[in-house]
């Protein structure tokens, strides 16, 4: 989407690694390719170019706020733009089926996600703790 940059990066990634071969093969099936990814470390500076930080995990925020306590306003988890006060199931060590289902599952909040950055209109309730 045309004005639109995405990055992805991770408090606990192991940066240059890449993707799960299971995570590469539920995207495929999804007609995404992954086979380019690579694991990226989530820093200061990535983080200051943020105009949104979104977690899978409430643990994942909460570490992004207490190293970068500024950026609270701006970080919080996936599933609350669908209103759901709950974290994506972490898919790794599991099967295939895991890994599609884990996609499945964020489809709707993503959804709302990409409505509010192209609409400037965040309605969903989230947590702000």
């Amino acid at each position: 989407m045309p004005g639109i940059e995405v990055a992805s990066a991770g408090v606990r990634a192991l940066s240059g690694q890449p993707a799960n071969p299971l995570a590469v093969e539920a995207l495929a099936r999804h007609g995404i390719d992954l086979g380019e990814f690579r694991g990226t470390q989530l820093t200061a500076d990535l983080a200051a170019g943020a105009d949104w930080i979104v977690t899978a995990a409430d643990v994942h925020r909460q570490i992004i706020v207490e190293t970068w306590p500024h950026l609270a306003a701006i970080t919080r988890n996936l599933l609350t733009f669908t209103g759901e006060d709950a974290d994506v199931d972490d898919p790794l060590g599991g099967t295939l089926d895991d890994y599609l289902a884990c996609f499945d599952r964020m489809q709707p909040a993503l959804r709302q996600l990409l409505q509010a950055i192209t609409t400037g209109k965040d309605t969903a309730p989230h947590a702000t703790t």
